[in-house]
């Protein structure tokens, strides 16, 4: 019995700031080494699953639902959400975010200023060339898994 598995993948540099912001209590060499051993743990099983950069999906989700139909003989309906869409699933993500995570604007999953301002302090930081050697790593297993 076949099952249908989508795994998303993130430039790892825009993973590490993004969940640095929403867990501050991790450290940047933490995230970057999680990210490396669960896409490595993944790798065997690439062939099996629909693997898809987090861009595509933002971008282009119909192409996403056309690669998993052709992958794994189904067929969901290839289409990408309107504005009308987005603005419904925007209010959605934040209304779950004033429950789950008490309305804090850094810790939702939807951009905002407060945001942007953590995540341009972060992106200086994961540049420090102590990070280089795991962020060298961390893209190898980006680029390998992508392939």
């Amino acid at each position: 019995f076949p099952v249908t598995i989508l795994i998303l993948i993130r430039d790892p540099k825009d993973v590490a700031v993004s969940l640095i912001i929403r867990n501050p209590e991790s450290t940047l060499l933490s995230i970057l080494n999680s990210y490396i051993q669960y896409y490595t743990a993944i790798f065997p099983y690439k062939d099996k699953l629909v693997i898809v950069d987090f861009k595509d999906l933002i971008d282009d989700l119909a192409s996403v639902i056309k690669s998993i139909n052709h992958k794994f003989d189904t067929s969901f309906r290839e289409s990408s959400p309107t504005k009308d869409d987005q603005d419904v699933i925007f209010a959605k993500i934040s209304e779950l975010s004033k429950v789950y995570v008490n309305g804090e604007k850094t810790k939702a999953a939807y951009p905002s200023s407060e945001k942007k301002a953590l995540k341009d302090y972060w992106k200086t930081k994961i540049n420090d060339p102590c990070l280089a050697p795991v962020l060298s790593t961390a893209y190898s297993v980006y680029k390998d898994i992508l392939i």
